[in-house]
């Protein structure tokens, strides 16, 4: 499968973050992009969605944060690839969330290349 058709779920609280990561998304191609604004709402989706390919996670988000989420799914062996998209950069956050099984770590503000390199080698570790 393309990086193409990954079915994609943002979960950001930020309206203008969330537009403007949709829109780096559909630049590089990638238009099947859900969105959940807050935690309790992307757990909701993750819970009933058929199939989510990878999700895109903001840290700090109201109701459950995206390090809450990311437990969940490990928790429950769900190895969706994990792309956490944050303002936390101290190592001893980066180290809590590769404990708890994310794929990829980017750092706000971040451009759409990061993005797309991050999505390519995730997608590529995938289909080996």
């Amino acid at each position: 499968m393309s990086i193409k058709n990954l079915r994609i779920l943002l979960i950001e609280d930020d309206k203008n973050a969330a537009f403007t990561i949709k829109t780096m998304l559909h630049e590089l191609g990638m238009y099947r992009v859900l969105v959940a604004a807050d935690g309790k709402h992307g757990s909701e989706v993750i819970s009933s969605a058929s199939k989510i390919d990878l999700i895109l996670c903001d840290w700090d988000l109201p109701y459950k944060s995206g390090i809450e989420i990311l437990q969940d799914l490990r928790r429950i062996n769900n190895l969706t690839p994990f792309i956490m998209i944050t303002g936390k950069a101290d190592p001893a956050s980066v180290r809590m969330a590769l404990k708890a099984g994310v794929s990829a770590y980017i750092k706000k503000p971040f451009k759409k290349q990061e993005i797309h390199e991050k999505i390519i080698q995730i997608h590529a570790k995938q289909n080996r």
